[in-house]
């Protein structure tokens, strides 16, 4: 599933230099997680666009909108004229041409607009947003937050598809053309189900796949999913069935489709038929293989404590050497047919200043979440689990807000993705699929020496080895992300408040 990182800039700023792999910029009153994106061709980055603002008037703000190669050069750039309170939700590439989704916080609406590879307008369409998740989403975007669902899909050479919510909490996908038309749409099924949301499984020429998740209301623990595919030319809903087994509750996580098998591979974790996924621990992963018709061709069940066990120190829970579990962030197929599944260890702790704080009649909470080491599960191109690795990290806290005690660990993982407190950033997958790099940002505080940001890489090698790289971020800035790259690279952005300074360079991985 393809999810695009970006970085907001809400600036007065003019462009100081720019040269190959760096690009720096002065006058920036300041940064947040939106707005900076890659642009993906084939796997690879192909370069970058940014949105930010130039100076505001009145009511409306004068924002620049440009393109950059994989080296950092400006291509391309554009001035348009927007309302104050406009900001860029997301943004995607088709390979023809790039589509943009805006949201105006004050008057409620988004703005599809589409742009061939000039930055030529070629279309635009304002909706308004209405209450319910598509403003909860949009809100939360705007504020930097990562909701977990996708808005805005390109689908190759053909256009983009939009995901919207038009009644509250029921989803619609809609498919729209280079230049903006809405070419078909389909929503969701009128039922008792109050929550459908859906998501992006893949899109290629041919197909649209969705990953469908509904539940009883929002509170609700209990989530079940459907697997729905579209033809992208006609909009003919090819299927809608749900993702079940009738011995194990399914959490559907990573959905494949394979070209030339012209066949869907469902990877996820399953429970207990009557457990729910937010509050129990899964009693291991599935695959499940089917036609494009549907149908099941091949599934299989690997336990934690009949196969993984085998190759790890863990318990039928799934915690590591009886205390840490995992949260699983991204999962890669490579082009042997194995898989590698990148999570974080992690547990709930009891925090020593926050008892300190409830003895004294303080309001700080005593438990917290602790981030451990980063690993990566193996599985061959039979189904079978081969290994386990773990990469050493230093710990991580995120200290739980009272009330939030007695929350499983299993939800209080995902709260915390979504906050952004866990160490991973992203991982990128070669143009071959034989190789890819996960990263992270890991606080290294070594005895004696003063602690320092690293920004670590792991790297899976053509040779089908593991190698790993550390970049120390010894800047004295104020904030920094990191993105992906061209290959053998990372994208790192740096910003200096005092000086008001952004800058962007690409760092060499060395593997």
């Amino acid at each position: 599933m393809r999810r695009i990182s970006t970085l907001l800039v809400t600036c007065f700023c003019i462009i100081t230099s720019i040269s190959a792999q760096n690009l720096t910029k002065l006058g920036v009153n300041g940064v947040k997680l939106r707005n900076f994106g890659e642009i993906i061709q084939n796997e690879e980055i192909k370069g970058y666009y940014y949105f930010y603002q130039l100076e505001a008037s009145g009511k409306n703000s004068l924002y620049q909108l440009a393109v950059l190669d994989e080296n950092l050069r400006e291509i391309n750039s554009i001035e348009i004229i927007k309302p104050k309170w406009y900001f860029l939700i997301d943004g995607a590439f088709n390979e023809d041409a790039f589509g943009f989704l805006f949201y105006d916080a004050k008057a409620r609406s988004t703005e599809l607009i589409t742009f061939d590879k000039t930055l030529k307008e070629t279309g635009s369409l304002i909706t308004k947003v209405a209450d319910g998740l598509s403003s909860s989403i949009y809100t939360s975007t705007m504020r930097g937050m990562d909701m977990g669902y996708t808005l805005l899909s390109a689908v190759p050479h053909q256009g983009f598809i939009l995901y919207t919510y038009p009644k509250g909490y029921k989803y619609q996908v809609e498919f729209y053309d280079n230049s903006a038309k809405m070419l078909w749409s389909d929503k969701a099924v009128e039922n008792k189900v109050d929550v459908q949301i859906a998501d992006e499984a893949f899109q290629t020429e041919e197909y649209i796949g969705s990953l469908i998740s509904h539940k009883k209301s929002l509170l609700s623990n209990d989530l079940d999913y459907n697997l729905m595919i579209h033809e992208v030319k006609t909009g003919k809903q090819l299927f809608n069935i749900p993702i079940e087994d009738e011995k194990f509750n399914l959490s559907a996580s990573n959905i494949f489709y394979e070209e030339a098998s012209h066949t869907i591979t469902i990877f996820g974790e399953f429970f207990e038929l009557d457990s729910k996924e937010y509050k129990s621990q899964g009693l291991g992963f599935f695959y499940k293989i089917l036609d494009m018709e549907g149908h099941l061709i091949r599934d299989k069940f690997i336990t934690w404590q009949s196969d993984i066990a085998k190759v790890t120190k863990v318990d039928s829970k799934g915690r590591i050497d009886g205390k840490t579990r995992v949260l699983f962030h991204e999962v890669f197929k490579t082009a042997d047919g194995e898989m590698f599944a990148i999570g974080e260890q992690y547990k709930k702790g009891v925090s020593a200043a926050g008892i300190a704080a409830s003895a004294l009649g303080g309001g700080i909470a005593v438990m917290q979440l602790e981030i451990y080491d980063m690993v990566i599960f193996h599985f061959g191109a039979d189904l079978s689990i081969k290994e386990v690795n773990f990469f050493d990290k230093d710990k991580s806290i995120m200290t739980l807000p009272q009330g939030y005690s007695y929350i499983s660990a299993k939800k209080l993982s995902y709260l915390a993705k979504i906050m952004g407190a866990f160490d991973y950033k992203f991982s990128q997958i070669s143009k071959e699929k034989n190789s890819f790099v996960a990263t992270y940002i890991d606080y290294d505080k070594e005895k004696g020496e003063k602690a320092k940001n690293v920004f670590g890489a792991i790297v899976y090698t053509p040779e089908k080895t593991f190698t790993t790289d550390k970049i120390v971020l010894n800047r004295q800035s104020t904030n920094y992300f990191v993105r992906r790259a061209k290959p053998g690279y990372v994208m790192v952005s740096e910003y200096f408040k005092k000086e008001k300074k952004l800058d962007v360079r690409l760092e060499k991985i060395n593997f």
